[in-house]
């Protein structure tokens, strides 16, 4: 049965098992800015929108403020998108605190229907990931009119006026989204390492901000080291990943090399490449998937670029500093856009690792790392300690997984 709305809870044996200790240093800021909002005006708003008290019995956190969430999912089932809420409940968790879940469907037209049924439910804010770029101003007037401070998490708007007016919006808490050009660089640099010269592209369609910025960048380093990109194809939905793979790879049989960006569409690829034993091709993408893991065992699949699934909880450090009235501003005064969140490769040289700590569903960073980008347990937060997160967090990952 289709899952529609589900309230989800993270066990006390799940918290403890993740609890490591590390803590996070401090970096750099290169966050994306609009017009000016005053300082000022951005912690008033957010200060009005709390009901936090200082307690001195709250252990180490200065304010114990418990709040309730609401948050959007694009599909059930599609594993990036249920790590991602996952990774909200383990952080939530942390803190006794909960989200309730709406699930798209994958039907456009239905976002902002369900985002008017998460306002309608009284959170005390909200985190939305993938919206369509023709949808952000519809959702927007939905968020005014529903008074619910809320964060963007994944694509960024790329209509400039629009992304002025969100960020000018006194409920926009932040937006905190993966270097997505970074992981198609990082997969188009190691392609263009092994010696093989034309590849191919399969992707989601052209209207996934993300996606275009990841065959970008793969595009732009597998070509600079001397690589021809044969043929690009999108999909308009992963239904259509099998087909356009097989045809795809049928259609250029001179091709080496096949980078795909999503999840469903590297699972694709390796499939169709696996079934046939006449074919050499290998295979880079993005977004792991467990069932890919294998594919990287038996080499049909050389890498894959991924980590993005910790947005889901790093959304909610930005909305939870947001309500506790200690918004994290950019030099601007504006609430920030965290667009640099870098990416983890998962290789032949650490594929059993990382198939452990999938299968334990880890976050692959410890309670304090997340614990340290909230106020209420690090009262120096700023830009500068989510900027420095963002940097660090594939040396993150690798420490958690033991690999350095």
């Amino acid at each position: 049965m289709k899952r529609k709305v589900v309230k989800r809870v993270v066990s006390s044996l799940m918290v403890a098992s993740m609890a490591t200790l590390l803590l996070a240093g401090c970096g750099s800021s290169d966050s994306s800015t609009t017009e000016e909002t005053t300082d000022t005006d951005v912690s008033e708003a957010a200060a009005e929108t709390s009901d936090t008290e200082a307690s001195s019995d709250s252990g180490d956190a200065s304010v114990s403020t418990v709040y309730s969430f609401a948050r959007n999912q694009w599909s059930s089932g599609a594993y990036p998108q249920e790590s991602s809420v996952h990774c909200g409940d383990v952080f939530l968790g942390y803190l006794g605190m909960e989200q309730t879940v709406e699930n798209n469907e994958a039907v456009m037209d239905q976002v902002v229907s369900d985002i008017q049924s998460l306002i309608a439910s009284g959170p005390d804010g909200l985190l939305l990931m993938n919206v369509f770029q023709e949808m952000f101003a519809s959702c927007t007037e939905a968020l005014d009119a529903g008074d619910v401070p809320y964060v963007w998490i994944d694509d960024i708007m790329t209509d400039e006026d629009v992304l002025a007016s969100i960020v000018e919006d006194p409920l926009f808490a932040g937006w905190i989204l993966p270097d997505s050009y970074q992981m198609g660089y990082e997969m188009g640099t190691l392609a263009g390492e092994s010696g093989l010269t034309k590849a191919i592209i399969l992707s989601a369609g052209l209207t996934d901000d993300k996606h275009v910025k990841r065959t970008e960048g793969f595009t732009d380093a597998f070509e600079a080291a001397g690589g021809e990109i044969l043929q690009v194809v999108h999909c308009d939905d992963p239904s259509q990943a099998t087909e356009r793979a097989n045809d795809l790879i049928s259609a250029n049989p001179d091709a080496e090399i096949v980078f795909c960006s999503g999840g469903e569409y590297t699972q694709a690829a390796c499939g169709v490449v696996a079934g046939d034993d006449s074919n050499n091709m290998v295979i880079y993408g993005t977004d792991i998937l467990p069932d890919c893991l294998d594919y990287i065992k038996s080499g049909e699949c050389i890498a894959i670029s991924g980590g993005n699934q910790i947005c889901g909880a790093v959304g909610y450090a930005l909305l939870i500093n947001y309500l506790d009235g200690h918004p994290i501003l950019d030099e601007d005064g504006n609430c920030a856009i965290i667009d640099d969140l870098q990416p983890y490769t998962v290789d032949a040289s650490n594929v059993d690792v990382f198939e452990a700590l999938y299968a334990e569903e880890s976050c692959f960073v410890t309670e304090d790392q997340l614990k340290n980008l909230l106020w209420r347990y690090n009262e120096d937060v700023s830009l500068e300690t989510f900027e420095e997160f963002a940097q660090n967090y594939p040396d993150y990952v690798m420490e958690y997984a033991g690999l350095q």
